[in-house]
């Protein structure tokens, strides 16, 4: 069971320029000139429909792409039953005060319509602690659809721990199903070996 994932760091660049990006404004510049320009030649009209063919292809299976990394990969997030790891600092779950796991995006997630938007490249997941210290750590991290059960024994370790309640764990591992919650509530109920 894989249970590291890459810490995302996002970039503080508002506009990064895509192809898709890059291509609507083309097209939409040929658009004006070719409503500006009168009588314009045939070939500059036979132009204007490819333009147009090629851009509706594009945004037609743009639902097939991943979004644009804005950011860069930096590090390692690692879950184990009763810590966590940041790169090489190891963070006791009794050195946390509060926790916030937000895992709602992953690698494949459609964003939006279908037909507009790309798909997730599952960077926007959420790690938010407040240790007993008082320092804040706030990192996102990439997961892709199937690794939310790796983070089973922490999160089971979080609820013992009081650290979370046991409807937010629920909501950290996706678990909607009545025999999955089930399953969970047993694994919470087991008794730890002396």
């Amino acid at each position: 069971m894989n249970n590291s994932f890459p810490i995302f760091e996002p970039s503080n660049k508002i506009f990064q320029p895509t192809k898709g990006n890059i291509l609507s404004l083309a097209a939409l510049a040929f658009f004006i000139i070719i409503s500006v320009v009168k009588n314009p030649h045939p070939y500059i009209k036979i132009t204007a429909v490819v333009l147009v063919l090629v851009w509706s292809f594009y945004i037609t299976t743009n639902s097939l792409r991943y979004q644009s990394l804005n950011g860069k990969y930096e590090g390692t997030l690692t879950f184990n039953a009763t810590d966590l790891s940041i790169n090489e600092r190891k963070i006791n779950i009794s050195e946390i005060k509060t926790i916030h796991v937000g895992t709602s995006d992953y690698e494949g997630k459609e964003r939006g319509s279908k037909n507009i938007f790309p798909m997730s490249n599952g960077t926007n997941n959420l790690l938010e602690l407040t240790l007993t210290s008082g320092e804040v750590i706030k990192l996102f991290f990439k997961i892709n659809f199937m690794q939310h059960e790796s983070l089973k024994p922490f999160v089971i370790s979080l609820v013992k721990n009081e650290r979370i309640s046991f409807e937010k764990a629920l909501e950290v591992l996706k678990l909607d199903d009545d025999f999955y919650i089930n399953k969970f509530k047993n694994e919470l109920n087991k008794k730890e070996p002396e």
